[in-house]
């Protein structure tokens, strides 16, 4: 249980802790290694419902329980109630209305002043809870599982912990528990889960290990769905430019994948894909690898482009002109897109006449508040992809570059308190496909 004293150290130190206890293995252990760690502990103290509904075997649990405490000096809040009583006036079944109550003494207890409330949920509970809510119909904030470490203060240090590795700590240990009779009435959902569905599957496939991996993603995925937040991709021609802090977990991964399914045309979507594209955000510039088959990535300094099995054309895209009012540009000069899309503004009336066109030997660049330097020094200083240096669109006069398509414009162009009308500069492509 090295994880949970970890788990102890470092979200509960230092912190009024009060266990959830029933007298069961799970959170029998619970108890005792918060009791172990209580020496980082602010305070420590222990809650326990009787909730009427097993007769004189649930009244010894609570006894249990209380004795326990007693004998270690650990203070003790205990909670009597008639759950079938509750179903009565309230509807809803005795597993409802349990954990409800249960809910409110644990706010009670946050009000009295402690600052946590642990239960002892397992990594076997996680499993039938996510499984339970995707017979419901749940959507992704359904598959996120439970947290274990709540904004109500909720902790849940077991939660990696399978059942049988508490019931080996606790025989190893020679911690005493109570069994509840009623974890074998297969009328309860949630047993009929725990009973007969779960072990069916663990006997087919690694239903730990599988259901903590969508807890993961499915956490990742409502994290990016509150942001409102999406991988960016960027086209050039049939590359797709990537930036690694996009890439920010296997989650973020998929959704890409699927993005360019369509573009590239490739099967099935697999984890191990999701995984390799991952894995491209710790290599350095210049790996390769196959993320199946007639689909490769490539990093490129702070990108990773994703391209096909043939060489590709180079991509054909324009700087389109949008003239503005300075009213209008200062209501719009806030939303300058990202790399490589970036809107550039500039002063129309000190814009020469420029040609369009891609790099060449020799050019140069002022950019804007800086220094003169190659245009090639500046790609690489800006950690533009070698892959598509040669198809950013530029505006020049000889060799001296105005306009650095999605990225920069000269300094000598710039917007300033003379400014009459401004020149919106956006990059518009021709797809190739």
């Amino acid at each position: 249980m090295q994880r949970v004293k970890e788990f102890i150290d470092k979200h509960c130190a230092g912190r009024r802790v009060c266990v959830a206890v029933s007298g069961g293995a799970d959170s029998m252990v619970l108890a005792s290694l918060f009791f172990a760690c209580r020496g980082v502990l602010g305070a420590l103290a222990v809650l326990s419902v009787e909730h009427g509904l097993r007769g004189e075997e649930s009244k010894g649990d609570f006894l249990f329980v209380r004795d326990w405490c007693e004998q270690r000096g650990v203070e003790f809040f205990g909670f009597e109630t008639d759950i079938k009583k509750r179903v009565r006036e309230r509807g809803g079944s005795e597993e409802l209305c349990a954990r409800e109550y249960r809910r409110e003494r644990y706010a009670e207890m946050r009000e009295r002043g402690y600052d946590l409330v642990a239960t002892a949920h397992h990594l076997d509970d996680q499993i039938e809870t996510v499984l339970f809510r995707v017979l419901r119909g749940t959507g992704v904030k359904g598959l996120c599982g439970m947290e274990p470490l709540t904004p109500e203060g909720i902790v849940r240090p077991l939660l990696q912990e399978s059942k049988q590795d508490i019931l080996e700590y606790a025989t190893k240990h020679g911690i005493v528990y109570k069994t509840d009779s009623t974890n074998l009435d297969t009328k309860y959902d949630r047993n009929f889960l725990r009973q007969e569905i779960v072990p069916k599957l663990k006997e087919r496939w690694s239903v730990g290990s599988a259901i903590a991996r969508l807890v993961d993603n499915a956490r990742d995925t409502q994290a990016r769905l509150v942001q409102g937040g999406e991988p960016r991709v960027h086209w050039m021609g049939e590359r797709a430019c990537l930036q690694k802090d996009d890439l920010d977990c296997e989650t973020a991964c998929l959704q890409v994948l699927y993005g360019l399914r369509d573009r590239f045309g490739f099967g099935d979507i697999t984890q191990q894909m999701a995984n390799n594209l991952f894995g491209m955000t710790r290599l350095q510039s210049g790996k390769k690898t196959q993320l199946c088959k007639g689909l490769w990535a490539q990093v490129q300094y702070d990108c990773v482009v994703v391209h096909g099995d043939k060489v590709q054309p180079k991509s054909q895209s324009k700087l389109v002109v949008q003239v503005l009012e300075v009213s209008q540009w200062e209501q719009e000069s806030q939303e300058r897109g990202v790399f490589l899309d970036r809107v550039l503004y500039c002063d129309l009336d000190k814009l020469p006449k420029v040609t369009q066109r891609t790099r060449q030997e020799g050019d140069v660049f002022v950019p804007f508040g800086g220094k003169q330097k190659s245009l090639k020094k500046y790609l690489v200083d800006k950690k533009v992809p070698q892959l598509l240096r040669d198809e950013i669109p530029l505006w020049t006069v000889g060799e001296r570059v105005m306009v650095v398509g999605g990225i920069e414009i000269n300094d000598c162009i710039k917007v300033d308190q003379n400014t009459k009308r401004v020149a919106k500069l956006r990059v518009e492509q021709e797809e190739t496909h």
